[in-house]
């Protein structure tokens, strides 16, 4: 009963400190605002030396010279949301970042080919890597002998953290893998998933540092699937037998070790003194992580978040709305920032099995009916993309396809066209338009961009009634394919070969009911494409493909920021590395505790 009583006041002490925050602001030199560059890094530009420690200009790649510091508390919000799980067989995707600090997994995404090092790739994505931009984690190399064969070989020297009475420090080996593979596998819950690719039978241990998967045939998708995919990590059975729901057994591989969850307050986790990991910084090896500790406060309300960040009480807050940047480009002008594209997208399935949209012409009018231009404008204040799915546009150039680059054909998709879009109406046999619904998220956000959508079919002759639904509900209406005649919901961008699944009959997100056969074929004959580049060229004209079809109206997306403060030291706006997994960037941040306490009196 003590214990809970203490989690209360400690939860309330904590809420209190971040209302608190909003009362005084750090001490700041004088500057202008940071400058809006989308997807750069920003500093802000200094009009008076008044810190004893320079800050360096803007810059998206580490200063060479500049020394790493260890010690502090680094305090971040990278999500609001409550831990819903700390078991990643319970197929939770928020397990992943809540874990990541110490549960690894056998692949990464390499942050030396990020804005830190060669700048390849932003790692802006939520839950995505590029092959070519993935690097070993708790695998040293990988090997594919041959298209049904992935070999891992593993680090030596990688122990598990010691956690009594749960387990004494060892070393983790191959077994350990197999064991956290298998869990999930064999899961009621995840085996469909799982089992047409891989048996259970074909994932061994050979040797102490070797684990062999044989396949049944080859996924292009095998990075994710096994390496830095959602519920990939490995674990020790130890945990399990001990509890592994319970996060007061948490032990795991990774740079920190969690100390404290107090529900709805915060989440802390303490360096791990023998984490394997190191970093080469300015051709010197560091011993990772650089911070003492961790801390992730739980502030779902985002007023009271930014109030803790502009005052200096939190170090960090990620995806933080649009709205917000006037007030703290004016009240916290030194914070740094970056711009990142939408991590998922809302879409609009039409019941391509049913009339109207049986016609291909009726859904190219209801798509160039829309000004989408303008829903930026006045729904993300300008700051958006017109084209963000269903590939992202945070991907690569040999997946994704710009607007300006799409056949003209697709292209006018995208164009505000009314007079094309009531003769297309005019030509398949609708002349005064047609009544329909709109299935929709019953948020204030959902609502607001439909009824905005709504008013522009309106004007083409189009009558579109809005029912808005409870999330649970809509995803039931997809899943059961129970739509009268439009779908609305959002989507999280996925891996390319997964995202193509919403086209077919097999895409648990087919809100448009539309599965071509051929389009499928296609689908998995690219999936299993061995090469690489041909596997990437097939998959981008199949995204092409699909927003031809006009199965769908992509809605354009709203950009988020990062912000971070000068203190925070060797980060460079990445979001994810992985399924949604921050912590390998964290293991890296280290803290200018003299500047931090010059400008906040917190040290």
């Amino acid at each position: 009963m003590k214990g809970k009583i203490l989690w209360l006041v400690v939860s309330c002490s904590m809420v209190a400190l971040l209302i608190a925050s909003s009362c005084g602001a750090p001490a700041q030199t004088e500057e202008k605002p940071a400058q809006e560059i989308k997807g750069q890094v920003t500093q802000p530009t200094q009009t008076k030396a008044a810190e004893p420690t320079a800050q360096p200009k803007a810059t998206t790649t580490p200063v060479l010279g500049a020394k790493p510091l260890y010690g502090g508390t680094l305090r971040a919000i990278w999500s609001p949301t409550e831990p819903q799980s700390w078991d990643p067989a319970d197929a939770m995707w928020y397990t992943n970042p809540v874990t990541s600090f110490y549960f690894e997994t056998l692949l990464i995404g390499d942050l030396d080919k990020g804005p830190r090092g060669t700048n390849e790739t932003g790692f802006g994505s939520f839950d995505w890597v590029a092959d070519e931009h993935t690097t070993g984690m708790l695998a040293e190399r990988w090997e594919l002998p041959d298209t049904k064969t992935i070999i891992f070989r593993l680090r030596k020297g990688v122990y598990w953290q010691e956690r009594r009475p749960v387990m004494s420090a060892r070393e983790m080996v191959a077994e350990d893998v197999v064991y956290s593979y298998l869990r999930y596998a064999n899961d009621p819950r995840r085996t469909v998933s799982t089992r047409p690719w891989i048996d259970s039978a074909n994932v061994t241990a050979p040797d102490k540092y070797t684990v062999v998967f044989k396949t049944n045939y080859f996924n292009g998708d095998w990075m994710n699937s096994l390496g830095w995919g959602y519920y990939r990590q490995v674990y020790p059975k130890e945990l399990v037998n001990a509890g592994i729901k319970d996060w007061r057994n948490a032990v795991g591989t990774g740079p920190f070790i969690l100390s404290d969850y107090v529900t709805a307050s915060s989440l802390s986790f303490v360096k791990n003194p023998n984490y394997w990991g190191t970093t080469v910084i300015g051709g010197t090896t560091y011993k990772l992580p650089f911070v003492d500790r961790f801390e992730w406060p739980i502030v779902p309300d985002e007023s009271t978040r930014l109030a803790a960040l502009k005052t200096g009480k939190v170090d960090q807050v990620l995806s933080t709305s649009w709205k917000y940047e006037a007030t703290l480009d004016k009240e916290a002008p030194s914070l740094i920032k970056k711009w990142i594209p939408a991590v998922s997208f809302p879409m609009m399935g039409f019941r391509t099995d049913k009339a109207p949209f049986t016609d291909i012409r009726v859904r190219q009018a209801l798509n160039m009916a829309i000004d989408r231009k303008a829903m930026i404008d006045s729904l993300s204040g300008g700051h958006g993309a017109i084209l963000n799915a269903p590939f992202s546009i945070a991907w690569p150039e040999t997946l994704y396809t710009s607007l300006e680059k799409l056949p003209e054909s697709v292209r006018q998709l995208f164009e505000y066209n009314p007079e094309k879009a009531r003769k297309l109406l005019a030509e398949a046999g609708y002349p005064n338009g047609f009544k329909t619904t709109i299935d929709t998220q019953n948020t204030a956000a959902a609502v607001d961009r439909n009824s905005m959508v709504a008013a522009y079919w309106k004007a083409i002759g189009v009558e579109a009634e809005l029912k808005p639904r409870e999330y649970a509900t809509l995803l039931s209406i997809m899943m059961g394919h129970k739509q009268e005649g439009i779908l609305e919901t959002g989507k999280a961008h996925g891996t390319p070969i997964s995202i193509l699944s919403i086209m077919g009959e097999d895409g648990v997100w087919n809100a448009a009911v539309y599965w071509p056969t051929e389009f499928k074929d296609k689908r998995i004959a690219a999936g299993e494409t061995f090469d690489m580049v041909e596997r990437n060229s097939k998959l981008k004209a199949l995204n092409v493909e699909l927003i031809k079809s006009a199965a769908y109206v992509w809605l354009p997306t709203t950009d988020f920021i990062n912000y971070w403060w000068p203190w925070v030291k060797n980060y460079y706006g990445e979001y994810s590395v992985g399924a949604a997994i921050p912590a390998p960037y964290y293991a890296r941040i280290w803290l200018d505790l003299d500047l931090r306490q010059q400008m906040t009196g917190r040290r």
